[in-house]
């Protein structure tokens, strides 16, 4: 279409430049012919005039000839594509050349005696009429030229302007149907891929495969492509998911707001008996035992409410018929309405718990009462309420008695240990002053350290602690026991203590072997000890040091030892501080090795 236009527009050009043309050759004939009129005049008056007029007249029409020569020079030029005109011209410019050449002849025969001769004059007259007659055709040009600007001009002008009109209506009308064409195309196009992605989004969703990926790099290819590696990154963790639920030894499940089974991992083959086939679709009431069916259902109605979510133990009944205990975890997503659950078998733990407790049992009444009346008849032979025994059978009594002391020790501390972890041991605490469970603690284990001949020092403490009196004389004993026994003949054990915040630290610390450090993290557990020959060279259960550690946590304080292996231990705990006056500040209890202003301590 532009082609077009631009050959319309050519051929418009071409229209005003003829228009130019015919209007230039119109002017030349205009002034062509009033220089013609002057002259045919002039020739004309010429009889009328006197000779010198005469004469006058006739030399300025010799002089127009080069005005006249440039004209018809310019108007062969403009009429040289009309064969017409151009001929007409022609014949025009060779009577002009003709006459010229004789003008110049012709100027001697001017004078006035010629020109008084009329026979030089007629034939003058003659000459010139004949050589100019051809200028009689140069209206007929100039009609020629009227019409072309009257009439073929603006017909032609308006032609144009019609097939530049219709053209431009139609590019008009092309250019709207190529651009509704493009418009459906391309809305389309983008249409078509955009629902391609929502697919996939559903797709995504609902686990199906997806389109295959768009090429291209506009931002729909390209958003379609990052939606392809996205969906990639998802399907990877989801399979690590699935196999790490898959794989899992823990029952995981879900159940929605009815209680029916939604999904199951294969976990409960082994676990329940059942297969996920078995239990999907079905209700969790069907596997639990019927005695616990109550406290689960309103478990699961508490967590859908918005209630705790902590673990909840309940019995199930295998697909085989045997009962077991599991504890499992329940959540509820409300955007879902789903709980999931995650349960694992605890059945051995509760056996092992129960025999545990059928154990302690055992050890409370069927071995601690009769060690206790062994005891009991120990001491009468010991006293001679069965007569005299000779020396050998002393010793013998004095090694059942070693025996039967150390067993109720241990019946003693394990009962005490059960007692702990089962919350049943209840503090009695009082603001009670510090220098008096020293000097409770060291009373008891003075014949301890005279025995083994080592001396028991305590720096005199005027602080007061929140306590249990007996709880901490029990831990106090405990670590002298340990330091009395580990201490070398003639060397200290050294009580002493410090304010740190509102906390008092009570240090207990011997010059004795020390602790290896592979044996420090451990030295607080059941049954611990540094040596495997302590527990029969020393004495001891092993398990004093754990009954310090939790009698020093019921107090809420902490228990730790810094030792140096082969220099000796400090075993130091921090009690609560008493809110009552006459406590000491920080600068006036110190522990050992530090330089102190308190008073000598005070030796047993």
């Amino acid at each position: 279409m532009s082609g077009f236009l631009a050959q319309l527009y050519f051929e418009e050009a071409q229209v005003a430049k003829e228009k130019d043309r015919s209007r230039q050759v119109l002017a030349i004939i205009a002034d062509t012919e009033r220089d013609l009129w002057d002259i045919y005049d002039k020739v004309d008056e010429a009889p009328k005039r006197t000779p010198a007029q005469s004469i006058d007249d006739f030399r300025k029409i010799i002089d127009m000839k080069n005005v006249l020569g440039a004209r018809l020079q310019r108007l062969a030029e403009l009429t040289k594509e009309n064969p017409n005109e151009s001929e007409i011209v022609g014949r025009m410019v060779t009577a002009f050349n003709n006459a010229a050449s004789n003008l110049v002849h012709l100027n001697l025969l001017l004078s006035a005696e010629n020109l008084h001769e009329n026979n030089s004059r007629k034939k003058f007259e003659r000459w010139f009429r004949t050589q100019f007659d051809v200028f009689k055709q140069i209206p007929t040009i100039g009609k020629e030229e009227e019409l072309f600007l009257e009439r073929v001009a603006p017909e032609r002008e308006d032609g144009i302007r019609q097939q530049f009109l219709k053209v431009l209506i139609g590019g008009c009308i092309c250019t709207f149907a190529l651009g509704i064409t493009a418009f459906v195309f391309f809305s389309t196009n983008i249409a078509r891929r955009l629902n391609q992605m929502l697919d996939n989004t559903l797709f995504l969703a609902s686990a199906r495969p997806l389109h295959e990926m768009m090429s291209g790099t506009d931002e729909i290819a390209t958003l379609d492509q990052h939606f392809h590696s996205m969906a990639d990154s998802l399907e990877e963790v989801s399979r690590k998911n699935r196999a790490m639920v898959e794989n899992a030894r823990d029952v995981i499940f879900s159940v929605d707001e009815h209680g029916t089974f939604l999904t199951v991992n294969p976990a409960c083959q082994s676990v329940f008996g059942y297969s996920p086939e078995d239990l999907v679709g079905s209700k969790l009431i069907r596997i639990i035992s019927r005695m616990d069916a109550g406290e689960v259902l309103d478990a699961l109605k508490k967590v859908i409410g918005g209630g705790d979510d902590q673990p909840f133990e309940f019995r199930i009944e295998r697909k085989d018929g045997r009962t077991i205990d599991i504890r499992c975890s329940f959540h509820w997503v409300k955007t879902e309405k789903t709980i999931f659950c995650q349960a694992y078998d605890i059945t051995e733990s509760k056996q092992a718990e129960r025999l545990r407790q059928e154990i302690m049992q055992m050890v409370s009444h069927d071995l601690k009462t009769p060690l206790s009346t062994v005891r009991s008849f120990l001491e009468m032979l010991d006293a001679g309420m069965f007569g005299e025994i000779n020396e050998r059978g002393h010793k013998l009594m004095k090694l059942a008695d070693n025996s039967t002391s150390r067993m109720l020790t241990l019946i003693r501390d394990l009962l005490e240990i059960e007692k702990m972890e089962a919350g049943m041991l209840q503090l009695t605490k009082s603001d009670y002053p510090l220098q008096d469970l020293f000097d409770q603690a060291v009373g008891t284990v003075s014949s301890q350290a005279a025995e083994h001949v080592v001396r028991v020092v305590y720096e005199p403490s005027p602080v007061y602690v929140h306590v249990d009196p007996d709880r901490v004389i029990q831990i106090l004993t405990n670590l002298l026991s340990n330091a009395i026994k580990f201490s070398p003949k003639r060397e200290t054990v050294t009580v002493s203590s410090r304010l740190a915040g509102g906390m008092v630290e009570v240090g207990v610390q011997d010059k004795g072997r020390g602790i290896p450090a592979h044996v420090v993290d451990g030295i607080f557990d059941r049954f611990s000890q540094v040596k495997t020959t302590d527990a029969t060279e020393k004495g001891g259960s092993g398990l004093g040091l754990a009954i310090c550690k939790a009698l020093v946590e019921l107090h809420g304080g902490k228990i730790r030892v810094e030792t140096v292996e082969n220099q000796g231990s400090v075993f130091i705990f921090s009690l609560p501080k008493a809110g009552v006056p006459g406590g000491s500040s920080d600068s006036q209890l110190k522990m050992p090795g530090q330089d102190s202003a308190a008073q000598p301590a005070k030796p047993v």
